[in-house]
């Protein structure tokens, strides 16, 4: 009986072991900017994460518009869905702003890590194919984007996203993500999303990706 509680024992401390022992560095911000229009903050960031082992799990950015004083005038708290291992993402959002920022400060911290081992096929970005097919500008200054996404990889993909990446002068100013639902392996979906056009950008890249990471 005490060995057999000893074993137990020790299977259990192999398990915290596992956890306690993941690489998590805390994510680094990459290229960030934003844009302002009538009260309306956008912004876009580069979430990197430098882990070997470890996805960063709905990682929090704390995003804060400052005055030319350095006082804050609109902060807002969003979360991202997932940064994998020795990778990055893109995430945007808005926030209200009253008057336009002099600048905007960002900062993230995660506070859940999974090891990668955890999770079942983890199709990463190079997995999908998208292809912008064109834009076109309305009679209400709205941008139309339409395009197709395709799955590349030999596994059926569920809740997958465009993420259309807006940058100004080499930098992100806007991110937007567009939801297309499953998606079978070598099967190609239509995606349409609509922009207002009130915000200032010199380039648009995209990609496709995993809304969220599946347990395995």
């Amino acid at each position: 009986m005490k060995k057999f509680l000893c074993l137990i024992l020790s299977l259990v401390l192999v398990g915290c072991s596992h956890t306690g022992s993941l690489d998590t560095q805390e994510l680094k911000i990459g290229s960030h900017g934003a844009s302002y229009y009538d009260g309306m903050l956008r912004y876009g960031v580069v979430l990197k994460n430098s882990s070997e082992d470890a996805i960063s799990m709905k990682p929090a950015i704390k995003v804060s518009a400052k005055d030319e004083k350095g006082r804050v005038i609109a902060s807002a708290t969003h979360y991202a869905s997932y940064v994998l291992p020795n990778d990055h993402t893109y995430y945007g959002d808005s926030l209200k702003c009253a008057k336009k920022p002099d600048h905007v400060d960002f900062e993230v911290k995660t506070s859940q890590w999974k090891a990668k081992s955890d999770f079942k096929r983890i199709i990463k970005t190079d997995s999908f194919n998208v292809n912008m097919k064109g834009k076109v500008n309305d009679d209400e200054d709205n941008n139309h984007y339409h395009g197709t996404i395709t799955n590349k990889s030999r596994y059926n993909a569920k809740d997958v996203e465009v993420v259309l990446i807006f940058k100004k002068d080499k930098k992100v100013v806007f991110v937007s993500k567009v939801d297309v639902g499953s998606l079978r392996a070598d099967e190609t979906k239509e995606f349409n999303t609509i922009m207002d056009s009130h915000f200032e950008y010199d380039a648009l890249s995209f990609y496709g990706q995993l809304k969220n990471v599946e347990k395995a």
